[in-house]
């Protein structure tokens, strides 16, 4: 259809009343196509503006896919440039991170070497009264490459009373909600900037939270997902503790002795969703555990033995199960149906998604495939395995354990939650048949890392 097109408009580009239309439906046509090279050449040699809608976002694609030969796309730059700065300028300090720290109000700064990043932080907060351990980790998490470690010498900060989650408000998320303790203080990331992400659909689910379970769902504004676009990468988090920087900073002003993530067995015992590895065994993890305990802080994760569908199942058995979707987009009531998200989250609960959107279809034909065996499951759930031949000898596999509970996950749980979280967990999911097919996992012959 779209090669159809611009062998049709082809002709018409020197036609002097049709050219304008002529051009924009060629480079539309090779943008649909995956053109992106082939389209800012032929923009470039056409006078088209780099500002155009369809030659930005072909910029943007390509940037992407090869930072190192593509400037940062204007949208980036413009994103940048609108970041407000504090009202009383200071260096960065490469030798003492707690130095980077200054707090204006109800704003804190952090200062990087390249910018600043910024929290609104509720009443009451005060910086002063943050012990240094704590900061030290925010700016790891955010700054990863700058700052490791804590210097000898500081104190361990002593554990608070109260447990925290990092809430998305996605359905991993509120799965991660119903297992923890009721009193869990819930604290969501808002990026304090306009992008495609919305928060519309958040929004009805902290109500919902507040009129089922009289629950604050508190909310952070911060623009620290701008951090990444100064070294040349997308918006978005720094590391996988970068969603949990407004809890580290606030802490002390929680009296927090732990900070729960919503990170299901997806990405703890399987690597990026495909090949199984033993995570209690991971130097990454035994390094972060140990960062956050010396911040007084025990590093949670209520999903360790529990997958995205059974997350899925969690939620479905709750009482928020119409409000939950993980799409970041759509218009703030339903899923945009486009996403990788909507497809494997919400196609199975039989939510509506276009299969042959263009992102479905990027994600479906990556080899190895993203989140595969979530995928997997979910193509199975759906009765889509003939849409995806190549895949038949994984598909031929049964996944209807991807629905249980791996009890080894238990012994991530710190001993003061272990017993409740996994009763909880027990409560919506029945144990994976032994032996555990999970152990044996390579979808796509890859080293396990």
């Amino acid at each position: 259809m779209y090669n159809a097109a611009i062998n049709t408009a082809t002709p018409l580009v020197k036609s002097k009343k049709y050219s304008k239309f002529a051009k924009d439906l060629i480079l539309r046509s090779m943008y649909n196509l995956s053109l992106y090279e082939e389209l800012v050449t032929k923009a470039s040699f056409w006078n088209v503006p780099n500002d155009e809608d369809i030659v930005a976002r072909s910029f943007e694609v390509l940037w992407k896919e090869q930072p190192h030969l593509y400037p940062l796309p204007l949208r980036l730059v413009s994103l940048q440039n609108e970041q407000p700065l504090p009202i009383e300028m200071f260096d960065w300090n490469p030798d003492d991170q707690v130095e980077n720290f200054k707090q204006e109000g109800k704003r804190v700064w952090f200062r990087t070497e390249k910018s600043y990043v910024y929290w609104d932080v509720p009443g009451g907060f005060s910086l002063e009264a943050t012990h240094p351990n704590l900061l030290h980790l925010v700016a790891e998490v955010l700054h990863p490459i700058r700052q490791k470690g804590i210097p000898d010498g500081l104190r361990k900060r002593m554990k608070g009373s109260k447990v925290s989650l990092s809430y998305s408000g996605g359905t991993d998320s509120t799965a991660a909600m119903v297992l923890m303790p009721q009193d869990t203080i819930l604290a969501y990331h808002r990026r304090s900037f306009d992008s495609l992400l919305e928060h519309k659909k958040a929004n009805k689910l902290f109500a919902c939270i507040d009129k089922y379970e009289n629950r604050k769902v508190f909310e952070i504004p911060s623009n620290h997902e701008v951090l990444r676009t100064y070294y040349g990468k997308p918006v978005g988090f720094s590391t996988d503790f970068a969603c949990a920087s407004h809890l580290i900073l606030l802490a002390d002003y929680f009296n927090l002795g732990g900070i729960a993530f919503g990170m299901p067995l997806d990405n703890s015992f399987l690597w990026k969703g495909r090949t199984f590895r033993n995570f209690l065994k991971l130097d990454s993890y035994q390094y972060w555990r140990e960062r956050f305990s010396h911040a007084g802080l025990d590093y949670i994760l209520p999903l360790c033995s529990v997958s995205e569908a059974g997350a899925m199942k969690i939620c479905a058995s709750s009482i928020y199960a119409e409000f939950v979707n993980s799409c970041m987009r759509g218009d703030g009531y339903e899923g945009c149906g486009t996403c990788w998200k909507c497809f494997i989250k919400n196609g199975p609960i039989n939510r509506p998604f276009d299969f042959n959107s263009v992102e479905v279809q990027t994600y479906l034909n990556k080899r190895p495939m993203p989140t595969a065996t979530h995928a997997l499951w979910a193509i199975k759930e759906m009765n889509l395995e003939h849409l995806v031949s190549d895949l038949s000898h994984l598909l031929d596999a049964d996944y209807s354990w991807w629905l249980g509970y791996y009890p080894p996950g238990f012994q991530l749980l710190p001993s003061s939650l272990r017993n409740e979280i996994e009763t909880n967990v027990k409560r919506y999911l029945t144990q994976m048949p032994e032996p555990f097919s999970l152990e044996s996992i390579d979808h796509f012959n890859e080293t396990t890392v």
